[in-house]
């Protein structure tokens, strides 16, 4: 395929020297660590998508779009991030050769993501605007021809553009000031006039984004506009059920509609007391947590990272108690009846603000660890854009957690049993009423569950036994306490009020 490109390329430069995403030494390792956790989390969740989608007879329309999306993000992370990783540690130098073959993997995999997210909104246009037709329009054969017809435009798309990056001359310069071989570094190193590439580059990027985008937009146009045109209110939530759950519940041919929520006791004379028991937790855990959010909103001298944690760790808080206590506290007062639809929706969200606050809390002890261990790096160490990166990791793994544990539960089987044991939508008891094999769930929610429990926990305990380990080595009983105070007694009484209206 290159051989005859290559033969018109007189480059003198053999190989590129990729400079990464930062220069700054001590921002590689937090850096790597972060990155290198995003990764372990998609391959783990991608992987555990398509094996979930292959053994357990998910084969509908959007589930063979997601696994297509899975395997293509899988592979999309695969020829990006390793390579990344290794300019954290070491010069990280890529042959000619190299760089064109990631480049051209790279924009397949990117218009291949493109069009499969088309697919799948043509499929939601199909389920909500034509039912009656949706065997016919979406039948294997019609999937089987959008999937081939992606990864030729994905192909023919990575062709093109590579071919026009072989064209190009690279005479002395080699550094690429960034973590991969892409377009606008490339072109900037060449030393030949770039206009005919740049205008290739402009037709073949505009094609690729603007008809996707533009099929997207207009089948979720129609679909809003067909909800809208829907009279009854039962007919718009219905279909908005569908619009959200489409694919999924199509695989799940569950006869119940909804579940009853037993709660915490079924002993009459328990249920007042218990109502106001919980009523006055929530309450204490609303106002602190909101009080906390607007004390360092308001009060400048809070704006540090230990405070901008937990500004996040509050609002994470507030969330959680909000998915579960209200309906938990309808179980008192009345029978709690809770429709399939808000069962997953709460289910998610409580698996997405679990997640979060964990990693949240393994934040602020490297916080912690950072300020008592390393008080000189500090300010670089957990500078503004570190402690952004952290929390946007944080919340990723809580998104990809949440995903992948709701579509495991999505995949089971509910018959005839509707009474759940509990006071929410929990994976457990969820588990038990299902009534077919849960032998693959139950290993797709072990693998996830103990990633986001292994690796904040092991963390936080590298974390503050080395703290300690440091308190401990100095021999001054007055210089322990004054590092000791000033780094931790006010961030853990502020913790402490929150675990403690918890």
């Amino acid at each position: 395929m290159k051989q005859g490109m290559a033969s018109e390329n007189d480059s003198s430069v053999k190989e590129f020297i990729l400079l990464g995403l930062t220069q700054q030494p001590e921002l590689q390792l937090p850096l790597f660590f972060f990155f290198l956790g995003i990764y372990v989390v998609s391959m783990v969740g991608n992987l555990g998508l398509i094996v979930l989608i292959v053994l357990n007879s998910l084969h509908t329309p959007m589930y063979y779009f997601l696994f297509n999306l899975s395997f293509t993000d899988l592979c999309f992370s695969s020829v990006i991030i390793p390579k990344m990783l290794v300019s954290f540690v070491k010069q990280n130098t890529i042959s000619h050769a190299e760089c064109m073959t990631q480049f051209f993997f790279f924009c397949f995999f990117v218009i291949n993501e493109f069009y499969i997210l088309t697919a799948m909104a043509y499929g939601k246009y199909a389920a909500i605007c034509k039912p009656l037709l949706y065997q016919v329009t979406m039948s294997y054969q019609v999937c089987h021809s959008m999937m081939v017809g992606v990864y030729v435009m994905g192909f023919f798309g990575g062709l093109v553009h590579t071919g026009n990056m072989l064209s190009l001359s690279f005479c002395d310069g080699n550094i690429i000031n960034h973590y991969m071989c892409d377009v606008l570094p490339l072109l900037k190193l060449s030393c030949t006039d770039t206009a005919i590439n740049e205008l290739v580059v402009f037709i073949v990027g505009g094609i690729n984004i603007i008809v996707p985008c533009v099929t997207v937009f207009i089948s979720y146009t129609f679909i809003l506009s067909s909800i809208i045109g829907i009279r009854s209110a039962e007919g718009r939530s219905k279909a908005f059920s569908t619009f959200i759950m489409q694919g999924m519940t199509s695989a799940n041919d569950s006869s119940v509609k909804e579940f009853i929520l037993l709660g915490l006791t079924r002993q009459s004379e328990l249920q007042l007391p218990l109502f106001f028991l919980f009523l006055g937790i929530y309450v204490v855990s609303m106002v602190g947590n909101l009080g906390l959010i607007v004390l360092i909103v308001l009060n400048s001298h809070l704006h540090t990272p230990m405070y901008y944690f937990l500004f996040n760790l509050s609002f994470t808080d507030l969330c959680y108690s909000s998915v579960i206590t209200p309906k938990m506290l309808l179980s008192f007062v009345k029978q709690n009846t809770i429709s399939y639809a808000e069962c997953m929706t709460q289910l998610f969200f409580f698996c997405f603000f679990s997640i979060d606050e964990c990693y949240i809390l393994t934040a602020m002890a490297y916080d912690r660890y950072v300020a008592i261990c390393k008080p000189l790096l500090y300010h670089v160490n957990m500078s503004h854009d570190i402690c952004h990166l952290m929390m946007v990791g944080a919340y990723v793994m809580g998104i990809v957690g949440a995903i992948a544990n709701t579509s495991s539960v999505l995949s089971l089987t509910f018959c005839d049993g509707n009474i759940i044991n509990h006071y929410m939508c929990d994976i457990p008891p969820l588990r038990k009423l299902s009534c077919t094999s849960t032998y693959i769930n139950e290993l797709v929610i072990f693998i996830v569950v103990g990633v986001n429990v292994i690796v904040p926990n092991l963390t936080i305990f590298i974390s503050y036994t080395l703290i300690l380990s440091n308190i401990l080595g100095i021999h001054s009983a007055e210089a322990s306490q004054y590092r000791l105070e000033p780094a931790d007694s006010s961030d853990i009484a502020a913790i402490a009020s929150i675990s403690g209206s918890n």
